[in-house]
């Protein structure tokens, strides 16, 4: 057969034909191209689950930043990644109808190929910016917390360097992954004339992985040891540190992308490794808008004591007691104490809600003997 012969191009028919196929061959030659299984009633669930999170967070922090009128770095960085996160929630959602979640690559028609990885695209940038941002405003709003406004510390300056190394991290994947394939469309558009692509999308996904996995163990073992140094009962330490550990369950989430990425690099089925590890992403995603909010959980807690509704029923209780009725016969009022929400430490609770009325003067001295004002 001749080179001219070879050149001739598909007829409309042919064409036609080869875009209703699947985009790669079946291992096992089975092929479900109409109503494909997938893994949607995994991903919508989770999906939900974390857009109710993220909201009921972040109205926390919203609530508190509002209420107390006191803004820092954080909150600004904050402002740019919360409508962000909703745009990514979107596309993550809108991937359960392209075709789907976890859909093996021969179950996908061809000419359906460039929607998928189209909407895996724009989710993968969308990532890079948000863990980004929030990332950071969790070191500065540790910062915060943690160090005497004024001062610099190892804490401060680890803390620096390491949202110096997220940004970093970030704008360089952020520029890869618009700069990889030429044309332009072809970054998501696989039968785009001409393509070329110079990095292979599998490797970019590990590097990202792991590179990810090792910044976010950082801020966690920081913190952890500035509570631990604490002068403060053991049980509130645990307390505290706890609020702080939900970083593990967005760690934890990382390294799973880690190894899905490995079999990501290893594997022709794109579709079915690739929306696993953006579900990950996911969760990773609003472990750290979760650990951004929740120190201001205990001002919504202690609002709720002062608001009118609570004390009006604790006011009805303790009338019922002292009149004998309602069953009550606790001593002391401890019925309504017993049935309070719990509370850390008055002045770590408005130091970690930046009240309006925390005094500065507060103090918890370190295992140095160096007095750190944490209120």
């Amino acid at each position: 057969m001749s080179p001219q012969q070879q050149m001739v191009p598909p007829t409309p028919e042919q064409m036609a034909a080869l875009l209703n196929g699947p985009t790669i061959p079946s291992p096992n030659g089975f092929y479900q191209l109409d109503d494909p299984p997938n893994g949607n009633h995994i991903a919508i669930p989770v999906t939900s689950i974390c857009c109710v999170l993220s909201a009921m967070f972040f109205l926390v922090r919203f609530y508190a930043k509002i209420s107390t009128k006191k803004y820092n770095s954080s909150d600004y960085l904050t402002a740019i990644a919360f409508p962000l996160y909703w745009v990514y929630i979107y596309y993550t959602f809108k991937l359960s109808w392209t075709p789907g979640f976890m859909i093996n690559m021969w179950n996908i028609r061809l000419r359906d190929i460039s929607d998928f990885s189209w909407v895996c695209w724009i989710a993968t940038n969308l990532y890079l910016v948000i863990i980004a941002l929030v990332k950071c405003a969790i070191l500065l709003e540790w910062v915060n917390l943690f160090v005497p406004r004024g001062q610099s510390n190892y804490f401060s300056w680890i803390s620096y360097a390491t949202c110096v190394a997220i940004s970093l991290y970030s704008i360089i994947l952020f520029s890869m992954n618009f700069a990889n394939c030429t044309p332009f469309e072809s970054n998501w558009n696989q039968l785009s004339p001409n393509r070329f692509c110079r990095f292979k999308v599998p490797h970019f996904a590990l590097a990202s992985a792991i590179v990810n996995s090792i910044l976010d163990v950082v801020p966690l073992l920081l913190a952890q040891k500035v509570i631990w140094g604490l002068k403060l009962p053991n049980k509130k330490k645990l307390g505290v540190s706890i609020m702080f550990l939900v970083g593990i369950i967005g760690f934890a989430s990382a390294l799973l992308r880690v190894v899905y990425a490995v079999q990501f690099m290893s594997s022709p089925d794109v579709s079915y490794y690739f929306s696993i590890m953006g579900l990950l992403s996911l969760c990773e995603t609003t472990c750290t808008n979760i650990i951004l909010c929740v120190p201001f959980l205990p001002k919504l807690v202690k609002s709720f004591q002062e608001s009118t509704v609570f004390l009006g029923v604790r006011s009805r209780l303790t009338t019922n007691k002292s009149s004998g009725g309602g069953g009550i016969t606790s001593k002391s009022g401890s019925y309504v104490q017993s049935h309070e929400l719990p509370r850390i430490n008055s002045s770590r609770t408005d130091r970690l809600l930046h009240s309006s009325s925390t005094d500065r003067n507060t103090m918890y001295s370190t295992p140095s003997g160096r007095y750190v004002p944490l209120g």
